[in-house]
């Protein structure tokens, strides 16, 4: 997120700031309305620029694509074209799909809203990801399966070194975003439908341009066309290493309890974190639908940088000891296992796994008693 600075006398050098992140993070943080400290001073994000410089050209701050989720609740998403039923089980929408905005040259604050000393910091909304990387007849490169990986039958492992994750803020309604065309000034929507300025916040009807040093100036003129696009999702693609671990064949009827698949998921995670030593945080994890129609679930493992850093590839390599690591995560040691139910701060729980905990408790023993007839598997 930069202010923007086509007008290099609006504002105080020591309050120029341009913070840098990846697409994927700047949608959980630089989102319009997010709040963070930069050098003690409080940035209040307020748009998007429409140019990497930060110039005001008449142009789109973004590409556009849509986004759905099928009547058996399986989220997805495309750029062009009518796709209207689910690559995943060919399921119809369950309601009208959404708009994506793609943003291009990323956050800007305002002009009239210069960085101040506070310590108080809002997020909006919060990021979601999303990868159908693994969609029936998909085509990737690097493309690597073992159908019995670490010696498991039927344990399925599916590795892509061009995996396409998306990330992508509802706002902090979950019903998008607002953006001024003219400008770049964006908020969140108050409700789910909208149209030219009907429902729109009425700081947005009198909002100053994202440019202007002057808090009072109004930037649609009385009578003018509203160039304004609503109820937008903010998304952002990144391309990764990413690996499915399926678990459909080896474990049958348990494969489609999400619960279940999801205590694996941040077990094969924390356990490739360690067997790796990496930073848990290197490592994203991901619960996907599989199997015949997505009737099943299985645990995506990706390297969490743009481009990949070959760090799921490794894993690979190491089957055998990744499940056993996955068994040992849950166990941890006798008086653990005896005592905790559905996971705590020695086994599964941890900054990384805060959401999908909120989500449904962790099924923590039913793992252990899976991952072990695993390990019995193992040569």
């Amino acid at each position: 997120m930069v202010p923007d600075e086509s007008d290099p006398k609006r504002h105080r050098e020591e309050d120029q700031f341009r913070l840098e992140r990846s697409g994927i993070m700047a949608v959980g943080e630089y989102v319009p309305g997010s709040q963070l400290l930069a050098a003690g001073k409080l940035i209040t994000s307020r748009g998007l620029l429409k140019h990497w410089t930060g110039a005001s050209l008449d142009s789109s701050p973004g590409l556009r694509g849509r986004f759905c989720q099928c009547e058996n609740d399986h989220s997805y998403y495309w750029i062009a074209g009518d796709t209207e039923r689910c690559p995943i089980c060919n399921g119809l929408p369950k309601r009208a799909p959404q708009y994506l905005l793609f943003v291009k040259h990323g956050y800007t604050s305002a002009a009239w809203d210069p960085p101040r000393w506070s310590t108080d910091v809002e997020r909006v909304g919060s990021a979601e990801t999303l990868c159908i990387s693994f969609r029936p007849h998909s085509a990737s490169t690097g493309h690597h399966v073992d159908d019995d990986f670490g010696g498991v039958a039927g344990f399925r492992a599916d590795y892509r070194e061009d995996g396409e994750l998306l990330v992508f803020n509802r706002g902090e309604n979950q019903t998008g975003f607002a953006i001024c065309l003219k400008c770049g000034y964006a908020d969140s929507e108050p409700r789910a439908r909208g149209a030219g300025q009907m429902n729109l916040p009425a700081s947005f009807l009198r909002h100053a341009p994202i440019t202007s040093t002057k808090p009072w100036e109004v930037c649609w003129k009385d009578g003018a066309p509203t160039p304004v696009i609503r109820n937008h999702i903010l998304a952002a693609r990144e391309t990764t290493d990413v690996l499915l671990l399926d678990f459909t064949n080896c474990l049958g009827m348990f494969a489609a309890d999400e619960a279940l698949v999801t205590t694996l998921a941040y077990a094969f995670h924390n356990a490739a974190a360690k067997l790796l030593e990496l930073d848990s945080r290197e490592l994203g994890v991901l619960v996907v639908p599989t199997g015949s129609g997505g009737l099943t679930w299985g645990a995506v493992i990706y390297d969490n940088v743009s481009g990949g850093a070959g760090h799921v590839r490794e894993l690979l390599a190491q089957g055998s000891d990744w499940i056993r690591l996955a068994r040992q995560v849950v166990y941890v040691d006798e008086d653990h296992h005896s005592r905790c139910e559905s996971g705590c701060l020695d086994c599964l729980i941890s900054f990384d796994a805060q959401r999908a905990m909120a989500n449904r408790p962790f099924a923590r023993k039913q793992a252990y008693d899976c991952l072990s007839g695993m390990v019995d598997q193992l040569r």
